[in-house]
């Protein structure tokens, strides 16, 4: 700070001089204290920081030799949260210890270990509890089923990870399995299902929940079109599609009172509900099969010959005319023939389906077509047994009128097609009429074509 005070007028020249002089030398020890000030404070400074240094490398060293340090030491870890683990076991692979400086350590790296080390946590938070004392507080995941895998199974928890490996009789008691499911990883500690299987099984799974369906032991998705799910290792059940299941549990919670009611509490067999798949209730119905004709079934099963159109459904059926299966035309198989108009008594899987008349009907066009590798039939109609018209997989329709020369006309028919495809085009869409070749007169047998107008 300078002196600005005004000097005396009436001084001396040499006092003037010694004033001055006075003056300069006080504003060089201040200078000179404020400069000594600041050179001690960065001294303490450096000396402060080189100690905590040294502190934590000797700290970093005797953690890593696990040795405990008086100074700043922990002096107590906690354990918090129910799990499969104990306490020593967590403690042990978080890598903390008591004795540890507090300096050393690394919650990050702590967390990352635990995670690493124990897949069935769900949350870890590693804080502390006071300043002498560290606290890990953990969650343990919800199992949510037990996935077959190409060996053994695998635990799966509710957020999709990986737990464990087992045998089958590892598997928990009252853990649904998984059958059939498409995987994103297979490795413990990583997401286990794509996202589709993941999403059927979780459906199932919350609806059998809601609706207290505990008697669901197995979910199988190899079909996605047919998901089947098992009750009490007795019962199968088919649910169709995806589109619509929660619906489908609740109404299987509904049926079953009646279907063991009506069949006895240890009743074993097949729950038909795909007309539950979509959401029109007038197509509701399910169709119980007993196990004992499922194994008669099994005994005779074979592809289908075909399948049968009947008032609101379709029925395949086998060589023998016994009725396989009851199902919506959206899942029959792709390559089975349908048959429309035929004449039958009783629509029940395990018996004989159609009439005598309709069953040669059926059965001579499906051999001609057997025979003969370029007739790919796709539809037979017999609604008026005078007019029988077949339609190819082309989408060609073939007038045969009434049954008494089938055999002769699917003959016919193969040796006509390749002239029929080489005039119109394979994808020849339109009418071919071969009623001429019923009679034992050759000079009529003409094919008429008639192309289609659209």
């Amino acid at each position: 700070m300078n002196d600005q005070r005004t000097p005396n007028t009436d001084m001396q020249p040499d006092d003037l001089r010694q004033v001055r002089r006075l003056a300069r030398e006080r504003k060089r020890r201040r200078l000179m204290i404020k400069r000594t000030v600041i050179v001690l404070v960065a001294l303490l400074l450096v000396a402060l920081i080189a100690t905590t240094i040294v502190i934590k490398i000797v700290a970093d060293q005797k953690s890593a030799k696990h040795e405990a340090m008086g100074f700043l030491a922990v002096k107590e870890i906690a354990v918090e949260g129910e799990t499969r683990y104990t306490d020593e076991e967590i403690i042990q692979a978080s890598g903390l210890y008591v004795g540890q400086s507090l300096l050393s350590v690394n919650k990050i790296k702590a967390h990352d270990a635990l995670a690493a080390a124990f897949p069935y946590l769900n949350t870890i938070e590693v804080g502390n509890a006071s300043f002498y004392a560290l606290r890990i507080r953990v969650t343990e995941v919800p199992v949510l089923a037990a996935v077959e895998m190409e060996e053994g199974w695998m635990i799966l928890g509710d957020n999709n990870r990986a737990l464990e490996r087992v045998e089958a009789d590892g598997i928990p008691e009252g853990t649904v399995r998984i059958k059939g499911a498409v995987f994103e990883n297979q490795t413990v500690g990583k997401s286990l299902l794509d996202e589709r299987s993941l999403r059927i099984c979780r459906t199932h799974i919350e609806a059998a929940n809601q609706y207290d369906l505990g008697s669901m032991t197995t979910i199988d998705i190899s079909v996605r079109t047919k998901i089947h799910i098992l009750l009490d290792e007795r019962m199968q059940v088919v649910l169709g599609n995806e589109t619509n299941l929660t619906n489908q549990v609740k109404a299987l919670v509904d049926i079953l009172p009646t279907l063991y009611k009506n069949n006895g509490e240890d009743a074993a067999g097949l729950l038909n509900m795909l007309f539950y798949s979509d959401t029109d209730k007038k197509n509701d119905k399910a169709i119980y099969t007993p196990q004992e004709l499922l194994e008669k079934l099994e005994q005779t099963q074979q592809k289908p010959m075909a399948a049968v159109q009947t008032e609101d459904a379709w029925i395949t059926v086998n060589a023998e005319n016994v009725a396989m299966e009851v199902v919506p035309e959206e899942y029959l198989p792709a390559d089975v023939v349908r048959v429309v108009g035929a004449t039958y008594d009783t629509a029940a899987v395990g018996k004989e389906l159609m009439d005598k008349r309709s069953l040669t009907i059926c059965s001579t066009i499906l051999k001609g077509a057997g025979e003969h590798g370029k007739i790919h039939l796709a539809v037979i109609d017999m609604t008026d047994k005078t007019a029988i018209t077949l339609t190819l997989g082309e989408g060609l329709q073939v007038l045969m009128g009434d049954s008494s020369a089938l055999a002769t006309q699917m003959d016919a028919l193969a040796g006509v097609l390749p002239s029929v495809w080489e005039q119109h085009g394979e994808e020849a869409d339109g009418l071919l009429d071969m009623t001429s070749y019923g009679d034992e007169d050759e000079s009529n047998d003409e094919p008429k074509y008639t192309k289609k107008s659209h």
